[in-house]
């Protein structure tokens, strides 16, 4: 499917999850909307943007929660968003990080187009929708703006307060919790959902900073971008897959094919055609990952772990000293000498 028209399965997934919090039966929901089966047992599946849609009017319609998508984005955290929330957690500066979530939102979803300008004193994020259906939903609006701002303070560590915020649709009865989350003045009936930021939170240094690793991680956003659009070979496409999906654990052929919009077969037999296979493309991947992750000594050996989806150090341990012949430790000691 044409990335404009899909979704990562990780967003529905977290809807799904904010829905049952509220008593909703996340089964009956998914069954609604055409979600049952295989697509959400893989988080970096893609499914059809119709089906999130009518996720969204499902649930708007049955919650008495009018303030459902804005506690919903609240709770949502940077490796909630895969790949993407990575890059911004990893960024040097809360403006970098918005400017990779800009570039890089498309890998979540076709249905949102960000965009980022400066002006005098503030920094502007404009959240806007190429399929309309933000200003018809809601809690669409509520829940992009309050996962931007969430994300934002948490990278940060940081109470991050917005110098305004402006919604496409009238005020609501009450705003009570906008108010609550947002804390500053809220405009509504605006062209545009705006997030308008201060100029001096722009620079506000990210907690986790590490331009090695979010060097590394860029190339595989891009990467990524690459793949929805079906650009690449077909390895290179693969390992853009995989890499969107490490973190959550090792990706099989089958999820691998699911996110490449094709069957195992045909992708095994594509990577047989370019003299390779799914598992030496993994294995591959994973030592060079690992390799680049040891030189940064920011990065602890279970960090670097768990990025490369192990699901222990001990089990990283192994692999690693099966492709070089010494410890994460010792590589790092051998091959990382005199660098801080």
């Amino acid at each position: 499917m044409p990335i404009g028209k899909t979704v990562l399965v990780r967003l529905v997934k977290n809807l799904l999850d904010r829905a049952q919090e509220l008593g909703l039966d996340p089964s009956e929901l998914a069954r609604d909307a055409g979600l049952e089966g295989v697509e959400l047992l893989h988080p970096d599946a893609r499914v059809s943007l119709s089906k999130e849609i009518l996720l969204w009017r499902l649930i708007s319609a049955a919650t008495p929660d009018h303030s459902f998508g804005i506690n919903a984005g609240a709770k949502v955290q940077a490796r909630d968003l895969g790949v993407l929330g990575y890059s911004m957690y990893f960024s040097s500066s809360l403006r970098k990080a918005l400017m990779r979530a800009t570039r890089y939102f498309r890998i979540l979803t076709g249905a949102v187009s960000l965009s980022m300008t400066s002006h005098p004193r503030h920094y502007v994020m404009l959240v806007e929708s190429p399929f309309d259906i933000g200003i018809h939903l809601r809690h669409v609006v509520d829940m992009r703006m309050a996962v931007i701002l969430s994300v934002a303070r948490e990278i940060t560590a940081e109470e991050v307060l917005p110098a305004w915020v402006e919604f496409p649709y009238a005020r609501p009865a009450t705003i009570r919790d906008h108010e609550r989350f947002f804390r500053c003045p809220i405009r509504f009936s605006q062209p545009t959902a705006r997030l308008v930021l201060r100029d001096k939170d722009a620079d506000l240094p990210v907690v986790r900073g590490d331009n090695t690793l979010v060097g590394y991680l860029d190339q595989y956003a891009e990467g990524v971008l690459r793949t929805l659009v079906g650009e690449g070979s077909v390895p290179d496409r693969m390992r853009a897959a995989i890499w969107a999906d490490l973190s959550s654990g090792v990706p099989t052929v089958e999820t691998v094919a699911s996110m490449l919009g094709t069957s195992p077969r045909t992708l095994q037999r594509n990577l047989r055609s370019e003299g390779t296979c799914f598992r030496r493309v993994l294995d591959d991947m994973r030592r060079e990952m690992s390799e680049a992750c040891l030189r940064d000594r920011k990065l602890s050996v279970s960090d670097v772990a768990f990025l490369g989806g192990y699901r222990d150090t001990a089990s990283f341990h192994r692999a690693f000293k099966r492709w070089t012949g010494m410890s994460p430790s010792q590589y790092r000691k051998t091959r990382v000498r005199g660098q801080t």
